[in-house]
């Protein structure tokens, strides 16, 4: 049986793939990363309606702790929760916002898996990402021609200097940090094509192209910022 990695994309339920929804209908175990505070889970409620009575699901606890060896430890117990459910001949499935692979725990916890038990079979269905889907929603071109596109979690956005100052830049997770953040790109040039998105998919998703008006929102965790550099910038 299989450890599968669904990618769930942004949070429209309509945006899942075709492959994504067959493979609900038939899993027989799904894990669904959920908030330690209040057991919410994003990637379970865009999903919901495809799920089939007879799917166990588990709400999967994720620390966010720097802790490195309680993270380890939280990693490793599930692991070997995917093992057990497998060795009973069940297909497993993890549910992953946007795309499993990309800055998601579905990537940790593979490489775990491979390494504990490389005999369970690993599979993974790609989603859409939130950068992709905020994109086509504002009818913003992401990269063309010969541009230099820098994808990074937002806490790693002075690493943009390090890699070469890219043309078309794509920050995660700006939740954090927001006016540091506006300011080192409006001091090295990052202030063309402006595209704030958060929530996307979501009934309360919001999208501003303003920097003034990133400031004034609350912390949102599933939020991104677009940015390109200035023309004749070096």
């Amino acid at each position: 049986m299989r450890f599968i990695g669904i990618g769930v994309g942004p949070g429209d339920s309509s945006l899942l793939t075709l492959k994504a929804v067959e493979c609900l209908k038939k899993v027989d175990v799904l894990l669904a990363a959920s908030s330690e505070k209040s057991g919410k889970s994003y990637s379970l409620e865009i999903v919901k309606k495809y799920l089939t009575p007879k799917t166990e699901v588990i709400k999967a606890f994720f620390t966010m702790s720097d802790n490195k060896n309680e993270t380890v430890n939280v990693y490793d117990r599930y692991a070997d929760l995917v093992n057990e459910h497998v060795n009973r001949g069940k297909d497993v499935g993890f549910l992953c916002i946007g795309d499993p692979l990309l800055y998601g725990t579905y990537g940790r916890l593979i490489s775990i898996i491979k390494s504990k038990y490389p005999d369970i079979i690993i599979e993974t269905i790609p989603g859409i990402t939130s950068f992709s889907a905020a994109s086509s929603k504002m009818n913003r071109v992401i990269a063309m021609d010969d541009d230099y596109l820098a994808v990074l979690p937002a806490y790693k956005y002075e690493n943009v200097i390090k890699i070469g100052k890219p043309d078309s830049l794509i920050l995660m997770k700006v939740y954090k940090d927001r006016e540091k953040i506006i300011n080192f790109l409006k001091k090295y040039g990052f202030n063309r094509d402006i595209l704030y998105a958060e929530n996307v998919g979501l009934e309360d998703e919001y999208f501003s192209t303003s920097f003034d008006n990133v400031l004034l929102r609350n912390e949102k965790y599933l939020s991104l910022l677009f940015a390109k550099k200035e023309l004749f910038i070096e």
